[in-house]
C-alpha cells in the first residue's frame, strides 16, 4: 500500500458519519437486512477510521525522526569518550615497573621533595575539574529525562488502548456474526500496527534520555577514581615486595618500608588530577556541542505533540468512546438482561475516560517539562562555561531551580501512567 495522506478534517469527518449511522441503527423497525447493511457500512468506515488513525500517527512519528539521528550520533560519541577513558593509557600499562624505580628513587629523596610532590598533587586536582554540584546537576538531568522521555510514547499507547476497548464494546453491538468477525479482525491488526508504531515512537524519543544517560556516565567520578584506586594498590604491593625481600636476608641493609605507598598515592592524587581535568573538558564540551542538538529535538517534540494530529488523534477517541458507549447501551436495551451489562460497561467507560483525560493532561505536561528541560541544558551549559564563582553559583541556583520544576513535573507525569 502507498502512502496514505490523511488530515485531522478527514478524520472528524468519518467519525461523524460513523455517528450518524449508529444513530439509524437505534430504530427498532430496521429490517434484518437493513441492520446488516448499516452494520456493514459502519464497519467499512471504522476500517477507513483506522487507516486514517494510522497516517496521522505516522506523521507524527516521522516528524521526530530527523531532530534525533543527530542527537543519536552524539550519544554514540560520547559512549565511545566514556569507553576510551576507561581503558588504561598506554603510560600507565608498565606503572608498576616505574614504581619499582621510583620506590627507589625516592628512598634518597628529602622531605622537602615530598612536599613538592603533593603541592603539584593540589595544583593539578584544583585546575578545571568538575565541582560536586555540577557532577550532581548532571545526574539530576538524566534522572528527570527518563520520566519525561517515556510519556509522549506513552500518549500513542494510551490512545491504542482505549481505542481497543471501546471497538470490543462496539462489536459487541452488532447483531450479524460476519460483522462481528470483521470488527473483531479488522481491531486485531490495528492493534498490532499501533504497538509497532508506539515502539517506533519511544524509540525516537529516547534518544535525549540516552543522552543524558551517556553524559552521566562520562561525569561520574569511576571516570578518574578507578585510575586512584589501582595506583594505591600497586604502591601497597610493591611495599609487599620490599618486606618480602628484607624478610629473604638477601640483602645486608634492608629496605625502608612504605615509599612504595608514598609513591603510589601521590602518583594516583597526580593521575586522578589529570583524569579529572581530562573528564571536566570532555564534559564541557559535549554538553556545548550538544546543546543546539537538544534545543532542536526539544522544539521537534514540543512541535509533534502540539500539532493538528497528536490534537486529532486525541480527540477522535474522546468522541469515538461516547458514541461507542452509547451505541453498546441501545444494544444492551435490546437484550434480556441490560442492568447487568450496563454496569458492565459503565465500568469500562469510566476506566477509559480516566485514561484518556490522563492522556491529555499528560500531553500538556510534558510539554511543559520539555521546556525546563530545554531551559535547564542551556543554563547548564552557561554554567559549565563561566570562570568566575559567583557568576558560576548563580547560574547554578537556575538550574536547580529548572531541575527542581522538572522533577515535579516528571513525579506529575509518572502519576498519569
Amino acid at each position: 500500500m502507498g502512502k496514505v495522506s490523511v488530515t485531522p478534517e478527514q478524520l472528524t469527518d468519518i467519525r461523524t458519519a460513523i455517528r450518524e449511522i449508529d444513530v439509524k441503527r437505534r430504530d427498532e423497525d430496521l429490517t434484518k437486512a437493513e441492520r446488516a447493511l448499516l452494520e456493514d457500512s459502519a464497519i467499512t468506515l471504522r476500517e477507513a477510521e483506522r487507516v486514517a488513525v494510522a497516517a496521522l500517527q505516522k506523521e507524527v512519528v516521522d516528524g521526530l525522526t530527523d531532530a534525533v539521528t543527530d542527537l543519536q550520533q552524539q550519544s554514540k560519541a560520547i559512549r565511545a569518550r566514556v569507553t576510551r577513558m576507561n581503558k588504561t593509557p598506554k603510560a600507565l600499562d608498565r606503572i608498576e615497573d616505574v614504581l619499582g624505580y621510583a620506590v627507589a628513587a625516592l628512598k634518597a629523596i628529602s622531605k622537602w621533595t615530598v612536599c613538592l610532590l603533593l603541592l603539584l598533587c593540589l595544583t593539578a586536582t584544583s585546575c578545571g575539574v568538575l565541582t560536586a554540584s555540577q557532577v550532581k546537576l548532571v545526574e539530576s538531568l538524566a534522572i528527570s529525562s527518563d520520566t519525561l522521555t517515556k510519556s509522549p510514547a506513552r500518549i500513542f499507547t494510551n490512545l491504542s488502548d482505549v481505542r481497543r476497548d471501546r471497538s470490543l464494546l462496539y462489536a459487541a453491538t452488532l447483531t450479524s456474526p460476519e460483522a462481528h468477525f470483521k470488527e473483531t479482525v479488522s481491531l486485531s491488526k490495528s492493534v498490532l500496527k499501533d504497538e509497532k508504531q508506539a515502539a517506533k515512537a519511544a524509540s525516537y524519543i529516547q534518544a535525549l534520555n540516552s543522552y543524558c544517560r551517556a553524559l552521566q556516565r562520562l561525569a561520574n567520578e569511576t571516570r578518574w577514581k578507578q585510575y586512584g584506586t589501582e595506583l594505591r594498590g600497586i604502591g601497597r604491593r610493591s611495599d609487599s615486595i620490599v618486606l618480602m625481600i628484607n624478610k629473604s636476608a638477601w640483602l645486608d641493609d634492608e629496605l625502608t618500608v612504605g615509599w612504595g605507598k608514598l609513591t603510589g598515592k601521590y602518583t594516583a592524587l597526580l593521575t586522578e588530577g589529570y583524569m579529572k581535568t581530562r573528564q571536566a573538558r570532555a564534559v564541557k564540551e559535549y554538553v556545548q556541542l550538544s546543546d543546539t542538538l537538544v534545543s532542536a529535538c526539544v522544539d521537534s517534540l514540543i512541535a509533534q505533540l502540539q500539532s493538528p494530529a497528536v490534537k486529532a488523534l486525541i480527540a477522535n477517541e474522546q468522541s469515538g468512546l461516547n458514541d461507542d458507549y452509547r451505541a453498546f447501551l441501545d444494544a444492551a436495551a435490546r437484550m434480556p438482561d441490560p442492568m447487568t451489562l450496563s454496569l458492565t460497561a459503565d465500568r469500562s467507560y469510566l476506566r477509559l475516560y480516566t485514561c484518556l483525560d490522563n492522556t491529555s493532561t499528560m500531553r500538556t505536561k510534558c510539554i511543559t517539562a520539555l521546556r525546563s528541560f530545554k531551559r535547564a541544558h542551556q543554563r547548564l551549559a552557561a554554567q559549565l562555561d563561566k570562570r568566575s564563582d559567583t557568576s558560576r553559583d548563580e547560574l547554578a541556583q537556575s538550574v536547580w531551580d529548572d531541575i527542581l520544576q522538572l522533577n515535579t513535573l516528571s513525579a506529575e507525569l509518572a502519576g498519569l501512567w
